[in-house]
């Protein structure tokens, strides 16, 4: 018996069900009496190898005439669980706690099994239930005693959905539309397994739907409810997930539309601020020129109007280079914002870079103003700067040539009274000498 692989039981129960659906099945206190058809001739040893081969652990069968009993006891089939069952209803009774359909079973009254090609109805919405409830089970806050707990927080409040992990068999087989929501639970319950960076969103999006769903529910049992709107619910999650990723999208572009803002601003600050202390020189000039004014001549003042000269050319110069910056800075704008306004995402895109494109623009001719600002401050600096220095020396020139012109004069008075006093010295000599 333990040397029984999954491929080796799995052949022998396809024989076994493939015989007992060729039989006349009966239950007989606690056995499944399985009459067999005259076309059948089955021998002890043959039957005893097969049911081995199936997990059952003792010989407690017996074959007489053309009929097999087979003990449906737990404790006699390899793993505690026996694989044939009466009908739908104790078949249920015993696998709804569990986690998935059985990997091997036969249920005798309608002769559905395991090994059919084509899934019964019931065995359809069974798949069904079993997809759900783990599905709820992956995405519940909380699992109690056959019972998800799921709290789903909205902006003005907290909604706890309860749901139960078990349904009634002979509610279960009320499930509208079987073979669609198999399919859809499916894919969803595929969807909701991948590990991705969206894998957060994808369940509270479910659990969105889940809430919008149990609105629209009075049933006691919410399970049943769900199940039976499977086809709603996942479309109701196809259409918030597509509400999401446009909302990503649109949050993606916002941010991108962000950072846009930023580097041209930052440029915009940047070449500003670069200009501002290069006119930042112009005060520090004035204040040498007073320095060097007082005790300078005109060579001094020539030299001086040259350095103002130089710091305004200079202040013109790194002016203009900004200025073709933000031409280039201007043309980038127009490339980097047009693709926003061709998004479908909606307006809010096309508008927020309307709007961002709007203000940048405006920083644009701020700025440009701020420069030709700093261009005039120089050159009323250069004018004021000649104005004083012209009037500085000509002050300096006037003093200059008052004082040697008062030299001067005091010199030819002074050399005319000389003469004066030399000529009256001469004059009384020569009265003095006719007077002899």
């Amino acid at each position: 018996m333990q040397g029984i692989n999954f491929m080796e039981k799995k052949v022998a129960f396809n024989a076994l069900v493939s015989l007992l659906k060729d039989s006349t099945l009966s239950e007989d206190d606690g056995y499944l009496c399985v009459t067999f058809p005259n076309s059948i001739a089955m021998n002890n040893d043959k039957i005893t190898t097969l049911m081995q081969d199936c997990g059952y652990c003792t010989n407690s069968h017996s074959i007489t005439d053309d009929k097999l009993y087979i003990n449906r006891a737990s404790h006699v089939w390899l793993g505690g669980t026996c694989p044939i069952y009466l009908d739908h209803k104790h078949f249920w009774q015993q696998i709804q706690s569990a986690t998935e359909l059985p990997e091997n079973f036969f249920i005798a009254n309608d002769k559905t099994s395991s090994c059919d090609d084509v899934p019964t109805r019931s065995i359809r919405i069974y798949s069904t239930f079993f997809i759900w409830k783990k599905l709820i089970s992956k995405i519940a806050d909380h699992i109690q005693i056959n019972r998800a707990i799921i709290f789903i927080t909205t902006d003005n409040s907290v909604k706890k959905l309860d749901i139960p992990l078990s349904v009634e068999n002979s509610e279960l087989q009320l499930i509208e539309n079987p073979d669609e929501c198999l399919s859809e639970i499916t894919k969803l319950y595929s969807l909701i397994e991948v590990i991705d960076p969206h894998s957060k969103e994808r369940v509270s999006v479910l659990r969105t739907a889940l809430s919008e769903a149990a609105n629209k529910i009075s049933n006691n049992n919410l399970l049943f409810e769900l199940i039976n709107k499977t086809v709603y619910i996942t479309r109701k999650y196809d259409e918030l997930y597509d509400i999401y990723t446009r909302r990503f999208s649109v949050n993606k572009l916002l941010n991108e539309l962000d950072e846009k803002s930023l580097e041209f601003t930052s440029k915009i600050n940047e070449y500003i601020s670069s200009s501002q202390n290069k006119a930042l020189t112009i005060p520090g000039a004035l204040i040498a020129i007073g320095a060097l004014v007082k005790s300078g001549g005109i060579l001094e003042s020539l030299i001086i109007f040259f350095g103002l000269w130089l710091i305004k050319s200079v202040t013109k110069t790194a002016n203009d280079i900004y200025r073709e910056s933000f031409e280039s800075l201007d043309k980038r704008l127009d490339n980097a914002f047009r693709k926003y306004l061709k998004f479908d995402e909606g307006k809010e895109v096309r508008e927020s870079a309307v709007c961002i494109e709007t203000e940048l623009r405006e920083q644009f001719k701020n700025a440009k103003l701020r420069l030709n600002k700093i261009d005039t401050w120089a050159i009323y600096m250069l004018i004021g700067g000649g104005i004083y220095l012209s009037f500085s020396s000509y002050k300096h020139i006037t003093a200059e040539y008052i004082s040697t012109l008062k030299e001067i004069m005091n010199f030819f008075e002074g050399l005319s009274k000389e003469i004066f006093a030399s000529i009256k010295s001469l004059a009384n000599f020569l009265i003095s000498v006719i007077c002899l």
